[in-house]
């Protein structure tokens, strides 16, 4: 077994707690999950995941800092709360 890049390694904890802070998950097409969250210095992101072919296993297909109608989505998410 090779071992972790520093890169991946950064990459995988901050994933990490991303995953743990409160985000909104929706469905989009192809079945692909489209996951709306802050990061701990509060940026808010877009990250969409898509079905792996094993249930229940998603992989990251993308990622970028949310647009305004998804940051106003999460911001109301968050005060259902």
């Amino acid at each position: 077994m090779s071992p972790i890049s520093p890169v991946i390694a950064l990459c995988r904890k901050r994933w990490s707690r991303f995953c743990h802070n409160a985000s909104l998950t929706s469905e989009t097409y192809r079945n692909r999950l489209r996951v709306i969250g802050a990061t701990d210095g509060g940026r808010v992101l877009t990250i969409i995941l898509a079905p792996s072919g094993k249930d229940g296993i998603y992989y990251p297909v993308t990622a970028r800092p949310a647009d305004r109608k998804e940051r106003f989505l999460y911001t109301q998410s968050l005060t259902k709360w």
